[in-house]
């Protein structure tokens, strides 16, 4: 079992992880951290770990953190796991809302630039042309 702090000097522990692993791969990682963003949480998982609290949390949570990664669960603070959540869920809304990205929109069009882009929509009525407006 490693306890691993995300802010290091040099490499930051998420960077480290993966050769950690690597030497060591029955290795148990919990990181421990004061970065509350649930981006950081998806990138320590993605590189290895099996575990994120922060560094706020109570002695009780780290102890209970460590023997659920060393039986061979995961955990992640109950506060983070809650904001993975809700933004897993508003990124799959916005993604339901607007299925398709700048670059799909030319790709589907047939279109290279934006230039091209900008034309296409001011000769299919889809803006005002500031000139005639």
């Amino acid at each position: 079992m490693i306890l691993l702090d995300v802010v290091m000097p040099g490499q930051s522990g998420i960077e480290v992880l993966p050769s950690l692993l690597k030497e060591a791969p029955e290795t148990r990682v919990l990181v421990l951290s004061m970065q509350d963003d649930p981006s950081y949480v998806r990138e320590a998982f993605a590189a290895g770990a099996s575990g994120y609290v922060l560094k706020e949390a109570a002695d009780e949570e780290v102890v209970s953190a460590v023997r659920e990664i060393a039986g061979g669960g995961s955990y992640v603070h109950p506060a983070l796991g809650a904001r993975m959540v809700a933004s897993d869920a508003a990124a799959r809304a916005a993604a339901e809302a607007d299925p398709l990205s700048d670059r799909d929109i030319m790709q589907k069009l047939r279109l290279s630039t934006r230039a091209e882009l900008v034309r296409y929509a001011l000769t299919h009525g889809l803006l005002e042309d500031e000139a005639s407006g």
